[in-house]
């Protein structure tokens, strides 16, 4: 009620809401900052402010109660009802309003009692932490995805953008800087007939389920970059499934603040017995958040198999990279030919040849981190760095420069793209270098002992990482 904020979870059900009243009766300076602003207070009711209802009372009921929108759904099967409202053409704004779903029914409730159509084009919520969300394109009939995990009983706040000649539509939660989930298919109807918002029951629920909106603002604009120049100074981390033996995060809060990274980390899910590996992201990077990444890390990270990465990520990491950032992977057992990289954006990125899915090799034995032409000694003397277990791999370009070595084979090789530089560090954090499987003694090629060490417990990782993610190669910008 009122201007009260809710932060809570996020939306379910309302989208990018187009509208515009009397901006007059705002005040000049809130009318440069919105189109459209009600909180329901003052008993107004729903046509006097606009709205038409559509619906008989066997199928939904829309009204103004106590400061809120209260919207009673009943069981109707695709005949449920609705409210539309006639709007203007706003090619990119941002909708941000307050909805509680399921104050008395929720056990009735059902992905479709309540949605929303805006151009003509509709949606309807329930997966919110997974990133889908069942959408329906009338023109082409097509884009389900039914799942579930809708916040009931709460309030929701959330802030919808959206951008007609982009086609795309993004839904965050509360202030969070990262969407819940980008739709890049938003192709809405822009015919005169169809500029217009509608909320409706689609009537699947299994009984009555009540809910109530508030606070709805629209404004011009979208929370992210009109392709202006923006500041690099963000880490930006993709974490695979042996990323925490890497521990990057900790080896560069020197170099960046904390509240200057932005980490998402793989999930895995399904069966076991499913014959493939099942992904999903903890949550997806917004459009704008590769545009201010001075360094993108992937440490044994997939994008596959299917398309749970989303494509628009991996455009938007090559554009960074092209535009100035520095690429650093990290390899191990789902990183590179198992990780999916072939026929991604990430595989004409990378200075090394993806040539099949099990290229992850061990060597006879655990051999030392060698630097060729750089001195990347960090003066510690408490051991040597090694590795067992690497990708072997061929050098793709003929300005690939192999910056460390173990065993003859190329374990750290770097290469310029565009302004920016791509770096591929193909040890992999596996294998027993002992009985314990920690720290191990051998007799290199000489009569002497010498105390190695897996590279990723050895004191002087922290300052190797730092070096790995900005080294500067010697050749010249290439794309």
């Amino acid at each position: 009620m009122g201007r009260e904020r809710r932060d809570c979870f996020l939306l379910c059900c309302l989208v990018p809401l187009c509208l515009c009243t009397s901006v007059s009766t705002l005040g000049a300076d809130v009318a440069e900052r919105l189109a459209f602003k009600t909180d329901f207070d003052g008993g107004q009711s729903l046509d006097a402010s606009g709205w038409q209802v559509q619906a008989d009372d066997t199928q939904s009921q829309w009204q103004v109660r106590d400061g809120y929108l209260e919207v009673v759904c009943h069981r109707s099967p695709y005949k449920g009802g609705q409210i539309v409202r006639r709007i203007p053409l706003l090619r990119q704004g941002t909708l941000e309003f307050d909805v509680k779903f399921a104050i008395s029914g929720g056990s009735n409730y059902d992905h479709l009692c309540l949605g929303f159509r805006l151009y003509g084009q509709q949606t309807s919520f329930k997966k919110i932490r997974g990133h889908t969300w069942m959408g329906y394109d009338p023109k082409r009939k097509q884009h389900w995805d039914i799942t579930n995990d809708v916040p009931r009983g709460q309030w929701v706040h959330l802030r919808a953008a959206f951008d007609v000649d982009r086609k795309r539509m993004a839904f965050y939660m509360g202030d969070a800087p990262d969407p819940l989930f980008v739709y890049d298919r938003f192709d809405p109807d822009l015919s005169v007939e169809k500029r217009q918002l509608e909320f409706f029951n689609y009537g699947l629920c299994s009984g009555t389920v009540t809910h109530l909106v508030d606070n709805i603002e629209l404004r011009p604009g979208v929370p992210w970059s009109d392709g202006r120049a923006t500041k690099r100074d963000r880490l930006v981390l993709f974490q695979g499934p042996s990323a925490d033996r890497y521990q990057i995060a900790n080896c560069l809060q020197s170099v960046f603040a904390m509240d200057r990274i932005s980490t998402y980390s793989v999930l895995s899910r399904g069966a076991a017995i499913f014959p493939r590996n099942q992904f999903a992201l903890d949550r997806v990077p917004g459009p704008e958040r590769l545009r201010q990444a001075a360094c993108i890390v992937l440490v044994d990270m997939p994008v596959g198999p299917g398309d749970w990465f989303p494509q628009r990520v991996l455009e938007e990491l090559r554009e960074a990279v092209q535009e100035g950032a520095v690429l650093t992977v990290f390899g191990g057992m789902f990183a590179l030919g198992k990780g999916a990289y072939q026929g991604t954006p990430l595989e004409d990125l990378l200075p090394v040849r993806i040539e099949g899915k099990w290229r992850v090799k061990r060597f006879a034995q655990p051999e030392p981190i060698v630097p060729v032409s750089v001195d990347w000694s960090t003066g510690s003397g408490k051991g040597e760095p090694a590795v067992l277990w690497y990708h072997d791999v061929d050098l793709k370009h003929a300005a690939a420069e192999v910056v460390l070595h173990a065993g003859g084979k190329p374990l750290f090789v770097t290469r310029r793209y565009g302004r920016g530089q791509v770096n591929a560090f193909l040890g992999a954090t596996m294998g027993d270098f002992s009985e314990r499987g920690a720290r191990f003694q051998r007799a290199p090629r000489g009569d002497s002992e010498s105390n190695a060490t897996p590279f990723w417990l050895w004191d002087g990782w922290p300052v190797w990482v730092r070096r790995l993610v900005q080294v500067t190669a010697s050749t010249n910008e290439e794309k």
